[in-house]
């Protein structure tokens, strides 16, 4: 039986025992699970906030709301969740209850009167310390591991999909659970048989794919590339975050004269009338584009998203880039809802929790142009007519392997132009534009 909870009920309260607030215990649980979970950034993204739901409720059985879990990692009106909430969240990380995680965390001495500031420092003190002495063990135990084991794929690119890839590997040496990971996706994750030495992979996206070998805690042990390419543009539509298996739309279905297309018009051909989530995904994942720098190159698209106030509120179009060294991802979200967004650019977060990204929204009742530019470590983006949004970043993307568009709903790209150093990049790849 699936169980939903209310998530904000009582206010701010103190255990007397240990001189800690609930909200101070709630910051060290939401630390710890975003460790255990891989979860990086200064802000989580929607798919973020989905695998955590998943896994919550995969350990607890209980079903949190993405938006009851938004709202714990970002409330600031001092209120807590109901208890049954914080179960959940102690369970997640593999305590039996809330009080049992509150237990395990060190105590302050009875019948200390040390002022509140004093007590906050202390916090304060033992958090910087516990973090410091942790990251030295990870980092340290990371390195040893990393050189007891091997990791490669039989083939570092491959053309169409679904792609199936081996890898050899030798485990042998290490005494613990290891698994694999093929990419992005967490689901797409099995634990590695040491007595073995080989395993295959199935590919369901074209794109620069990061296979990891990770330990039980999620520390990455050795990672490899594999290209999965495809000659032209390809469409598909995920029905999550985290479809494993997406629909692949047929080139007649989404390719027009000058335009990609993944309109409504396919709903009944592609069985989509009772989903409550789709994510048409444009995709160009070719050799070619190695021609293009990420480090120095200009993108011009028009763009049109059907946006269903039913589906969801807060439609967006994420724009991703992957390079040969890192990576840029770029939202561009329904007017009001850009504090809900951030820019990913190698291995920086630029939250709009923190940064004003009211420039990198607009109405999606019509088309709208989008510039993108990164010239001399520098991102620009603007939107329709909005003033440029500009960001210094130390970032290095080289040599282009990926460009993806990922809609909430039915979509158009109406243009796509590429320049690299202001020379325009031209290939076949890039039919129809």
């Amino acid at each position: 039986m699936i169980m939903v909870f209310k998530s904000f009920s009582k206010p701010l309260q103190v255990d007397q025992r240990q001189g800690w607030s609930d909200a101070q215990y709630l910051e060290i649980c939401k630390k710890n699970i975003a460790l255990s979970l891989n979860l990086h950034g200064e802000v989580l993204t929607q798919r973020d906030f989905e695998y955590l739901k998943k896994r919550v409720f995969e350990k607890s059985g209980i079903a949190l709301s993405t938006a009851t879990l938004r709202r714990i990692w970002s409330d600031q009106n001092q209120r807590t969740p109901q208890i049954k909430t914080l179960d959940a969240l102690a369970q997640a990380i593999d305590f039996e209850s809330w009080h049992d995680f509150k237990r395990s965390q060190p105590s302050v001495p009875k019948g200390n009167s040390t002022s509140p500031l004093k007590k906050g420092l202390i916090f304060l003190f033992l958090i910087i310390m516990v973090g410091m002495a942790a990251a030295w063990m990870v980092l340290t135990n990371e390195k040893e591991l990393s050189q007891l084991i091997s990791f490669h794929p039989e083939k570092e690119e491959a053309e169409g999909i679904p792609a199936t890839i081996g890898f050899n590997y030798d485990i042998k040496k290490i005494n613990q659970e290891l698994s694999i990971e093929l990419s992005w996706n967490p689901y797409e994750r099995t634990i590695l048989d040491p007595s073995k030495s080989y395993y295959t992979g199935t590919y369901f996206y074209p794109d620069f794919h990061e296979a990891k070998i990770l330990t039980k805690d999620n520390q990455i042990l050795s990672k490899k590339f594999v290209h999965i390419t495809t000659p032209e543009w390809h469409g598909l539509i995920m029905k999550s975050s985290f479809d494993s298996n997406p629909i692949y739309v047929n080139r007649s279905d989404f390719v027009g004269p000058n335009y990609l297309s993944i309109s409504k018009q396919l709903e009944s051909k592609y069985q989509l009338q009772d989903e409550r989530e789709i994510f048409p995904v444009f995709t160009l994942s070719n050799k070619s584009l190695e021609k293009v720098s990420g480090d120095h190159f200009k993108l011009s698209t028009q763009l049109k998203i059907y946006a269903d106030p039913l589906r969801k509120t807060c439609h967006q179009v994420d724009i991703l880039l992957k390079g040969q060294m890192g990576a840029m991802r770029i939202p561009i979200s329904f007017e009001g809802c850009h504090g809900l967004t951030a820019i990913k650019c190698g291995n920086e977060v630029i939250s709009g929790k923190t940064n004003d990204l009211s420039n990198l929204s607009y109405n999606f009742d019509h088309s709208f142009p989008v510039e993108i530019s990164n010239e001399k470590s520098e991102l620009s983006i603007q939107v329709g007519t909005k003033q440029v949004f500009k960001h210094k970043h130390r970032e290095k993307i080289g040599a282009l392997k990926v460009v993806k568009f990922i809609f909430t709903d039915y979509g158009e790209i109406q243009k796509f132009e590429l320049k690299s150093k202001n020379i325009p990049f031209k290939d076949n790849s890039l039919v129809p534009f």
